[in-house]
């Protein structure tokens, strides 16, 4: 009976997003040394993008801040590990269904998260350097466990919580080419494509009983899997470097993105 409005709930599982990085960075921050250590800072924000659950759609924004540490090795390889909090919401949706509490069949669900947790594992590489230009690709995964609640609008109960657990797994591929100008404090412009691939999985798929016996869990995919990068880094004494980075075409977002080397 209510099998729509439950899919809305399961748009908190693919809302984080994994920035492409400068393909120039390992080299420009190694060093002589065999290995070496950088701290490491991103924020990242989604504007809006479309998730699927078979011909239904929503758009759901979020954001992540997250610090990593970064080892660097023969001034060619990153490996790096973050940890994080993301917060995330979707845009309140009209539901065909007629719910139980008020009998509106356009009542509105809108579903948010409180701050979670999230940690990601990852790899960069400068493939080929010549005359300026490089060439390198980056993977790289996360892992979150979100608790979601729905908010209500027209009379309905708000922030009820979904009564159940679930784990977030996120993979992503990219590759990019950047081109160092010339200048005392190094610019860096580059661009990438990536593709990235969310699974998610409930513990139990348990309706909330606010929204009536009928309803059921679906999982979610997001509409476009691809997306391309623009950014632009400056990095100084090969210590530092402070980047932003953007996707204005299929899933509008930004990043900043800053790094020290010891």
């Amino acid at each position: 009976m209510l099998k729509t409005s439950l899919i809305v709930l399961l748009l908190t599982c693919s809302l984080y997003a994994l920035p492409v990085g400068n393909p120039a960075e390992p080299v420009l921050l190694g060093n002589e040394k065999p290995a070496s250590m950088r701290l490491g800072y991103y924020n990242d924000s989604v504007g809006s993008t479309p998730l699927v659950a078979g011909n239904w759609t929503q758009q759901a924004r979020w954001m992540t801040n997250s610090g990593q540490v970064i080892v660097n090795v023969l001034g060619r390889m990153d490996f790096f590990a973050g940890a994080g909090i993301s917060t995330f919401r979707t845009s309140p949706h009209e539901l065909s269904a007629t719910l139980p509490q008020d009998g509106n069949a356009n009542a509105c669900l809108s579903v948010r998260a409180l701050p979670s947790f999230s940690y990601s594992l990852g790899m960069r590489g400068t493939l080929l350097r010549l005359l300026g230009f490089s060439l390198g690709a980056e993977a790289e995964v996360l892992r979150s466990h979100p608790r979601p609640f729905f908010t209500t609008t027209r009379g309905l109960d708000n922030k009820k919580p979904l009564e159940t657990t679930m784990t977030l797994s996120q993979r992503q591929i990219g590759i990019a080419a950047s081109y160092t100008l010339p200048t005392p404090i190094l610019m860096i412009p580059y661009a990438g494509m990536r593709w990235r691939q969310v699974n998610f999985n409930f513990d139990q798929l348990v309706a909330p009983a606010s929204l009536g016996t009928g309803a059921q869990l679906r999982d979610l995919q997001q509409l476009t899997p691809w997306g391309s990068v623009l950014g632009l880094s400056l990095v100084a004494e090969h210590r530092w470097t402070v980047s932003l980075e953007g996707d204005i075409w299929q899933q509008p977002s930004g990043s900043l993105i800053a790094q020290l080397r010891y």
